[in-house]
């Protein structure tokens, strides 16, 4: 009777870890395929979609308007959870840097080190994020451009969005496959541009 109960508890073993398998490769591949779509689908968009193995999340790395972008993944690891966010970035070339977060989405490990890479907090610029940022003037200036007021109330689904000085991203916790669609991951792209060019025109 032992041996009967311990052999259907590892066959019942066995086959949940090979759906666990089925419906990772089937994601994953799910995710490469709509990656792949994006330059075909979205004009302007040059690049190509790669992913290493089967069980690892595909990455896209391409160019607009001769602008840098790359979507990829990446996990953050806790104490007792693992979170994996879908994150898009667009090269930019400014003097000056920000960082704005969300108090509900991330959590860093130590507010001087935050402080010391970041730059100060700087008030009454957002109520909806905490923005830092070394260069307090050009910061608002920043806040100021049209296109920047337009996309704020957009990028609140975002956890954390670093501007300057070489690359503008944008970070969120991944909520699936719509994530990675060709529009989604193209309207992504369009907020970082238009931030990129705010950034560069508050030189």
């Amino acid at each position: 009777m032992i041996f009967e109960l311990s052999l259907l508890f590892s066959i019942l073993m066995v086959a949940l870890v090979l759906s666990m398998f089925t419906h990772t490769v089937k994601s994953r591949r799910k995710i490469l395929k709509n990656l792949q779509r994006l330059p075909a689908q979205i004009g302007g968009i040059e690049g190509k979609a790669v992913q290493k193995n089967i069980l690892s999340f595909p990455s896209f790395e391409g160019k607009e308007r001769n602008r840098k972008l790359s979507a990829f993944f990446y996990t953050a690891e806790g104490k007792q959870t693992s979170v994996i966010y879908f994150t898009s970035s667009v090269e930019v070339k400014a003097p000056f840097s920000l960082f704005l977060k969300k108090e509900n989405f991330y959590r860093p490990v130590q507010n001087n080190r935050l402080e010391k890479n970041a730059g100060k907090v700087i008030p009454d610029l957002d109520p909806r994020f905490e923005i830092r940022s070394s260069d307090e003037e050009r910061a608002r200036l920043f806040f100021k451009n049209e296109k920047v007021v337009r996309i704020l109330p957009q990028l609140e689904q975002y956890s954390a969005i670093v501007c300057g000085p070489d690359a503008v991203i944008i970070s969120k916790p991944y909520d699936g496959i719509k994530d990675t669609q060709p529009e989604a991951v193209a309207g992504g792209f369009g907020m970082l541009r238009d931030l990129a060019e705010a950034m560069e025109s508050a030189a």
